[in-house]
C-alpha cells in the first residue's frame, strides 16, 4: 500500500484534525458546506449533529445534490453509518463543527496565513482610530 504525502492530499483535507477516511478515496472538491441545500456537484458536505436538527439526516439530500465527500463526526456513528455509499467518500472527525472550519480554510488555501489583522479596543476614540489606521495602511 502506497503512502500519500501531504502535498498529494487535497488542500481541504490537509488542515483537518484527526481525520480518518472511512470509505472511498480523497479528491479535490468544488465547495464545502454544512447546508445540504447549498451542495454543488463535486462538493463536500459536513454533517453537523445538532440539538434540534441533526445534519446526518441530510446526507441523502447532499449526496443526491452531488456531494462526493461527506465529513461526519465519529461519535455519531449510528446516525451516519446507514448512509455510507460506495460512490461517496466518508471522512470521520472528532468534531464536525471544527472540521467545517478546517476544511473551508484548506479549500480556500488557508487565507488566514497571509491576512493581517489589527485589533483596536478601548472606551473612547475607536472609530477615529480605525479610520486613521485604515487610511495609513491603505497608503503605505
Amino acid at each position: 500500500m502506497a503512502t500519500r504525502t501531504s502535498s498529494e492530499l487535497p488542500t481541504w483535507y490537509r488542515g483537518l484534525t484527526q481525520a480518518y477516511i472511512i470509505s472511498g478515496s480523497l479528491s479535490e472538491a468544488t465547495s464545502v458546506t454544512h447546508d445540504s441545500r447549498r451542495v454543488t456537484p463535486g462538493g463536500i458536505f459536513v454533517a453537523i449533529p445538532g440539538m434540534k436538527v441533526d445534519g446526518n439526516s441530510f446526507i441523502p439530500e447532499a449526496v443526491y445534490a452531488g456531494a462526493v465527500t461527506v465529513i461526519v463526526e465519529l461519535e455519531s456513528h449510528s446516525a451516519w453509518q446507514p448512509y455510507i455509499h460506495e460512490d461517496v467518500t466518508f471522512v470521520g472527525v472528532p468534531n464536525a463543527r471544527r472540521a467545517l472550519a478546517e476544511a473551508s480554510a484548506g479549500f480556500h488555501d488557508f487565507p488566514a496565513r497571509t491576512l493581517g489583522m489589527v485589533g483596536i479596543t478601548g472606551t473612547d476614540g475607536k472609530t477615529t482610530t480605525t479610520h486613521l489606521t485604515a487610511h495609513m495602511l491603505t497608503y503605505t
